[in-house]
């Protein structure tokens, strides 16, 4: 049987920019797109009235809050349709840059004409990081969610300062086992870099709304392994299959197009021309490039002690490599599977969920692997709800 909470159409609800209530939101389609390691999004054609005041779209069963970005207008032989769309709250972590760090700040002592016209009020002084993701993955959220600055105003000639933040506190961090991660602060989106630091530990972020308070926080989570290999008497193995008719219209696509396995990594700095690469223990040679965003300068120079020099040098070809490593894992081979209809004994969101691994099963092609829910598309057409779910790599292959 279904689960009334979550396996039906859900009902939706317009807020204004304070994340008050302004109206229902009657639909006739919806798609609700979920994802673990980039930001969701959602398209609704409203069916009635549409409110100019609606900023947001909230769901009362679904943690996912949107911001309405786009709103098509059509009308065609009389019939007026409306659809609004847009991403949801984690994609306000991009309005941020993670940026290099200067040579200096502009409020240090000194005249700085040509340097960085940061401030340092609120700007990290690190280089890089190096702990647990979780850890890494709240000093890129802490370091990078404010930036102060004075310079000219596009079209200006008088020197203001500015400063802009967002408006998400720091929130919680689920248990779990989360790897060493080692980032570089190199030019990026917030978000996007974030979520690059705690992919491999099958973590992700999430930014929650407390409707009662008003207020957003960034929330570090961490999958579940359901698959049924740890063994933990409070876990319910899930198996997903086309024997037991969890499964359905499986699609699955394999590819090796994109993958890489060997980085030319290079910098012109000071008219010295800098090359470093790097590779996989299994490379085969399939060469990508990346930009050095290091300064050596920030490890070792013509003033370091020559006995200092080697483990320096080695610091900085480390941060290189780290770059290198970063790059690559966007680039790895891709095996993702598509599958419809959950009509069985599991529940959405309950005994399973974005992000989860799972076990799954489908003889017809001797599929054996444990796999992680990386997307999960809800969809409502006429009042009927379905879902699709996306499994990524990497996979594991059942004993």
């Amino acid at each position: 049987m279904p689960n009334d909470n979550f396996e039906r159409a859900f009902s939706l609800l317009g807020l204004d920019e304070n994340f008050d209530i302004i109206s229902p939101i009657a639909y006739s389609s919806l798609q609700w797109s979920r994802k673990y390691s980039e930001c969701g999004s959602f398209s609704i054609v409203v069916q009635g009235s549409y409110f100019s005041e609606w900023k947001y779209v909230y769901s009362p069963t679904r943690r996912e809050v949107g911001i309405i970005s786009q709103i098509n207008l059509s009308i065609k032989n009389g019939v007026t349709e409306i659809t609004i769309s847009g991403l949801f709250l984690e994609s306000e972590l991009d309005n941020m840059m993670v940026y290099p760090k200067p040579t200096s700040f502009y409020d240090q002592s000194g005249t700085h004409y040509s340097d960085s016209l940061l401030m340092n009020e609120g700007s990290p002084t690190w280089i890089s990081q190096s702990d647990t993701a979780d850890v890494v993955a709240l000093a890129f959220f802490n370091g990078f969610k404010k930036i102060a600055f004075t310079n000219y105003e596009i079209g200006g000639d008088t020197l203001v300062q500015k400063s802009f933040e967002l408006d998400i506190k720091e929130g919680s961090v689920e248990s779990g086992e989360y790897k060493i991660a080692k980032y570089n602060r190199t030019m990026g989106k917030l978000g996007s870099t974030i979520y690059k630091i705690l992919k491999p530990s099958y973590a992700s972020y999430t930014v929650n709304l407390d409707f009662v308070n008003k207020t957003k926080s960034f929330n570090i989570i961490h999958a579940r392994d359901l698959s049924g290999e740890v063994q933990d008497l409070n876990i319910n193995p899930v198996v997903l299959s086309t024997v037991n008719g969890t499964l359905s219209e499986v699609n699955l696509v394999q590819s090796d197009t994109s993958t890489k396995d060997v980085v030319i990594s290079a910098s012109d700095v000071d008219e010295e021309s800098v090359v470093l690469v790097n590779a996989l223990p299994n490379a085969i040679g399939r060469v990508t490039d990346v930009s050095i965003s290091q300064t050596r300068s920030d490890y070792w120079d013509s003033e370091t002690p020559a006995a200092q020099i080697p483990a320096k040098d080695l610091q900085y070809k480390r941060a290189v490599m780290w770059d290198a490593s970063s790059e690559l894992q966007d680039k790895k081979d891709i095996l993702n599977m598509t599958f419809k209809a959950i009509d069985g004994s599991y529940q959405y969101m309950v005994d399973f969920d974005l992000g989860d691994i799972v076990a799954i099963e489908v003889p017809e092609i001797g599929l054996s692997i444990n796999a992680q829910i990386i997307a999960c598309y809800e969809s409502v057409n006429n009042g009927v709800w379905k879902l699709e779910m996306e499994f990524g790599t990497p996979l594991k292959i059942r004993k």
